[in-house]
């Protein structure tokens, strides 16, 4: 999910949507995020189509990771000093933060690293409102992943014009995989026609391939930086609210089974998935389990399997519809 972590700017430096440092979970501030997730999402696509430089994207990509990574940075150096010395804790933090996006714009082999410590930044920000706003706040990205993937369908593009700027909101892995001819609707001649157009024809390898009926495809696998962000500001949010660790252990469980169904799921279909809906499906089974196992209520257990079992039901009837129309989004 590319712009969950745009709710960190909210959070940080919005005082109209806070109280005492703290985002209030109600019906109000959600819907005021939803209305923002989706302004700033076809905003962004609306850059994609007009804006050909990079400048932009990399001041707003800055930004963001600025802003995560020097607060993750100060959590981090803050807990080793003693409080007198949070100024200085803060300025290296900043110095930090600054390297890191020097550093990637260099070299952009650390779009993963910066993508993932600016996840743990947002995370880690959003997660000390609390279990309850991070809750309802993973509920609604939730839906709001499910809307821009299989309704609007402008995730897609979000993440196309990510992936093409290689942008830090993206942590993926790309391999090639040789498949066999029935993978693909070209014909043979077709299928080497191509290969000798994009001229990889000429590899041995590829062509002794090529003459078997397999050809060589891009296997990729990109999840959004908010796709790491928003577990793991429920598990801190569970350690804050619970206090203790143990129901935060069982939400990165869950969320790790999520990711486990999410690949599943795109083994099987092959298309492009919101991977919000299964781990929110998951960590409610876990939160579930959890709850169970420290003997507390178990009609709240019951409400967590429902919402688990609901979510990705909804998922599964979507997907297999999507199978049997031979459709893609």
């Amino acid at each position: 999910m590319l712009v969950a972590e745009f709710a960190f700017p909210i959070y940080a430096l919005g005082p109209s949507l806070q109280s005492a440092g703290t985002p209030q979970a109600t019906p109000g501030f959600f819907l005021i995020f939803i209305v923002y997730l989706f302004v700033v999402s076809f905003a962004l696509i609306w850059l994609f189509k007009r804006v050909k430089g990079q400048i932009l994207y990399r001041l707003f990509e800055a930004a963001v990771i600025l802003i995560a990574t020097s607060f993750l940075f100060f959590l981090v150096i803050g807990s080793v000093v003693s409080p007198a010395d949070y100024t200085y804790a803060a300025l290296l933090s900043a110095a930090l933060a600054v390297a890191l996006v020097i550093a990637k714009n260099k070299k952009q082999s650390l779009r993963n690293t910066a993508a993932v410590l600016a996840s743990m930044g947002v995370g880690l920000a959003l997660g000390i409102s609390g279990f309850q706003f991070a809750y309802a706040f993973m509920a609604i990205i939730a839906l709001y992943d499910y809307i821009a993937v299989f309704v609007t369908k402008h995730m897609l593009a979000l993440a196309k014009g990510a992936l093409n700027l290689n942008l830090a909101f993206l942590i993926g892995s790309s391999e090639v995989e040789i498949m066999p001819k029935g993978y693909f609707k070209e014909k043979k001649g077709e299928m080497i026609g191509r290969l000798k157009k994009e001229g990889i024809y000429k590899d041995k390898i590829i062509r002794d391939y090529a003459r078997e009926g397999r050809f060589p495809v891009v296997s990729q696998i990109m999840l959004g930086s908010g796709d790491l962000a928003v577990p793991l500001m429920v598990a801190v949010g569970a350690y804050v609210g619970f206090a203790s660790t143990f129901f935060g252990d069982f939400v990165v469980v869950g969320a790790f089974a999520g990711l486990i169904a999410t690949m599943v799921l795109l083994k099987k279909y092959m298309i492009g998935l919101p991977a919000i809906p299964p781990l929110f499906a998951f960590v409610n089974i876990a939160l579930g389990i959890a709850y169970l196992a420290k003997g507390m209520s178990i009609v709240t257990a019951l409400e967590f399997f429902a919402m688990g079992i609901l979510v990705m039901g909804v998922l599964l009837f979507t997907l297999s519809r999507i199978g049997r129309e031979g459709r893609s989004i």
